[in-house]
């Protein structure tokens, strides 16, 4: 294989304006680099793309669950997997299936006293009232049950 295709160097004209510049990028996929060949992946290679093989992408360990959202009352966590063990290359398939896992966690009561999810959540958002036309700045956020 030739190593033309790696990178791609222009010349400039006379003005800023004119010419070509780089950033040395690989040629464009399917650039003619030689009798047959063309530029795939930075690579010149065989127009019947032997030298390329599809390969498929596996999926990667889980990762550890995340933290819970909630320390009681029901809250949920995260497990997350990347698609790279291997990496799809050449066309191959990305991987199939879940990326990212959620499971329930501490689904125990809280205590007597204890906010409420919703209510917490607003308290969070006190203060804010989104540049909504109408609403002070000072609003104060009320969970509303159904």
């Amino acid at each position: 294989m030739k190593p033309v295709c790696n990178s791609l160097w222009c010349t400039a004209g006379a003005t800023d304006v004119e010419g070509c510049r780089t950033q040395a990028m690989p040629w464009a996929d399917g650039t003619k680099c030689g009798e047959n060949q063309w530029c795939q992946k930075a690579q010149c290679v065989h127009r019947n793309r032997s030298a390329l093989k599809p390969v498929d992408g596996g999926w990667g360990p889980w990762s550890s669950y995340s933290e819970c959202s909630r320390s009681c009352g029901g809250g949920v966590h995260a497990i997350t997997r990347e698609c790279n063990n291997p990496e799809p290359t050449n066309g191959g398939k990305y991987c199939v299936g879940e990326r990212k896992h959620y499971e329930s966690c501490n689904t125990h009561n809280c205590p007597v006293g204890t906010p409420d999810a919703r209510e917490e959540q607003c308290r969070e958002l006190d203060n804010d009232n989104f540049d909504i036309v109408g609403i002070p700045k000072n609003v104060k956020w009320i969970p509303k049950y159904g």
